[in-house]
């Protein structure tokens, strides 16, 4: 038995031997890397040997076969994989091609996430789920994976930098790296990515100056860069050139430069998503019109009257300044807008009330002139977020936002409005968050406000009002309201019920922070500035709320 153990051990041994002589021989590893004990490509090398008899393969013949399975072994061993969430069959004596499972994506269909092949055998796709588990670095031996059109490795701890061979996997579609923990610069060999069509970088401590490479990929289609650290003047994108160009996020990095016209005309874009960098000057006013439309489609134009795509514009906290102008309103399939936290001045044009498809709109903190509350608000019906905090608005809030059936939430804070709080909000019965609060409104609050059984914020603070809050409360004896609803606890009402002598009463029970006019930092102080992230993950919608105070 002895002997034969030996047997078996110099088989092996002979085995490892010939496959790192073959990988060698290839260029696939360094020898140094193979023979290193505990290395990826060492145990990578290790699990072929002894996984397979010797009379199972044929390195001549199958060259490419076990190049292609070392080399997922490597990305296995190299990516932290016994200790992934979901193994996905890696490393199992089945053939790479069927290292993967079914499993339920976010609208509930079953993808089989790991390895995929055509049906000459050849890889490709090599696609994680997200949150499995990945920890350690992307393997240079990646590069022999040369029929690849999907690399994901999203949402683990992926460290250290982009592979520069990366760049020759010519056939790449798909690259996502989403998520993760890399740095360094996205690789000049990128260039060589012409097939690419979505390239997710975002949320990586990434740096560098990407937007020259990008303009080699012409079928770039879906571009989420946002949330690194990159710096580099935003004009270096050239749009023109990306003709199939549909998401563009560069938010959370520091771009500077001013605003293309081009991003407003392209004839593909949907998504524009620039928020949280350095960006400055105007915004361009040629919106809408044909621009260099023979660097778009040679020997053709847009069609007469036709809508510019673009959904989802996001240009908030950037260094914009001078007036918004009148034709922003060229942009009629636009659902998302936020120019807030600029430096736009000037008064808003009218003929943003035709813009009747917009959802959500975010205006707040730039310095416009002072004016009442616009009136062509009372047109946007599909309105479902307004904020036009601290913009010193003054006169009334008009009845008609009573109309706006879709409100889920309307943030008033910061301006200078006087007069009541008018019955017709109480009609608002989608509201989620109303913030009135620091203005000058007087008056008792109205009781139809008892009708918002939705409310989860509600912001009455630094006002004039008077009166009773409790009736906004649900109590032990009555918390069913006419209609059948039950009311619920609101999650933050603020108003100025404190000090000896409160404008307002209100319970603590009910309140859950009680001011007093100028008084205090939790009141005052506390900005209330709605986090404005939807993410290209989800769509572009909005999964939550949240407050930067």
């Amino acid at each position: 038995d002895g002997d034969g153990g030996s047997s078996s051990s110099s088989d092996s041994d002979r085995t490892f031997a010939s496959i790192v002589g073959f990988l060698v021989e290839w260029g696939v590893s360094d020898r140094s890397d193979l023979e290193s004990p505990l290395t990826p490509q060492n145990r990578a090398a290790s699990w072929i040997a002894h996984a397979l008899g010797k009379d199972d393969y044929d390195l001549v013949k199958d060259a490419h076969r076990y190049i292609q399975r070392y080399v997922l072994a490597v990305v296995y061993y190299s990516l932290g994989g016994e200790e992934w969430s979901d193994q996905l069959s890696f490393l199992s004596q089945s053939s790479e091609c069927d290292w993967h499972v079914p499993l339920k994506d976010r609208n509930g269909r079953y993808v089989n996430m790991g390895v995929m092949c055509d049906s000459d055998g050849q890889v490709t796709r090599l696609w994680t789920p997200r949150d499995n588990g990945l920890l350690g670095t992307i393997p240079e031996e990646i590069r022999f994976l040369t029929h690849l059109e999907t690399l994901a490795l999203p949402e683990g701890m992926i460290v250290g930098t982009i592979p520069e061979s990366i760049g020759h996997l010519k056939k790449l579609r798909e690259l996502a790296f989403s998520d993760n923990k890399i740095t360094g610069i996205v690789p000049t060999s990128f260039e060589n990515l012409v097939s690419l069509e979505t390239l997710a970088l975002d949320g990586n401590d990434i740096t560098g100056s990407p937007l020259h490479t990008l303009r080699f990929m012409k079928n770039l289609s879906y571009v989420y860069l946002e949330d690194n650290d990159f710096q580099e003047d935003i004009i270096s994108l050239i749009p023109s050139e990306l003709k199939e160009l549909r998401h563009l996020d560069l938010s959370g990095n520091q771009f500077t430069g001013i605003l293309p016209p081009i991003f407003f005309n392209h004839p593909r874009l949907e998504v524009l998503d620039l928020h949280d960098n350095q960006i400055g000057g105007f915004f361009p006013p040629e919106i809408g019109l044909p621009f260099e439309i023979d660097a778009f489609l040679p020997g053709e134009g847009f069609p007469e009257n036709a809508l510019i795509p673009l959904r989802y514009v996001a240009l908030h906290k950037n260094a914009l300044r001078g007036f918004i102008p009148a034709e922003i309103s060229n942009l009629q399939e636009l659902e998302f807008l936020d120019l807030s936290r600029n430096q736009f001045a000037g008064y808003l044009p009218d003929s943003i009330g035709t813009m009747t498809k917009l959802e959500k709109l975010y205006l707040g903190d730039n310095i416009f002139d002072e004016d009442e509350l616009p009136r062509f608000f009372e047109n946007m019906t599909s309105l479902m977020e307004l904020s036009l905090k601290g913009l010193k608005y003054t006169g009334t809030i008009h009845d008609f936002f009573g109309n706006l059936k879709d409100l889920f939430m309307l943030d008033l804070d910061g301006n200078d409005l006087t007069g009541n709080i008018p019955a017709s909000l109480g009609n608002l019965t989608g509201l989620f968050i109303l913030m009135l609060n620091r203005n000058r409104l007087s008056g008792p609050v109205p009781d139809s406000l008892a009708n918002l059984v939705n409310l989860e914020v509600l912001l009455l603070d630094n006002n004039d009002l008077t009166g009773n809050l409790n009736f906004m409360c649900p109590s032990s004896l009555d918390s069913t309201m006419s209609n059948g609803e039950t009311r619920n606890k609101i999650d933050f009402l603020l108003a100025d019920c404190g000090g000896e002598d409160p404008e307002v009463d209100c319970e603590a029970s009910c309140c859950t922070l009680c001011c007093e006019d100028n008084v205090g930092r939790l009141c005052l102080e506390d900005l209330w500035r709605i986090n404005n992230k939807p993410n290209w993950e989800h769509g572009y919608k909005r999964m939550r709320f949240t407050f930067d105070m």
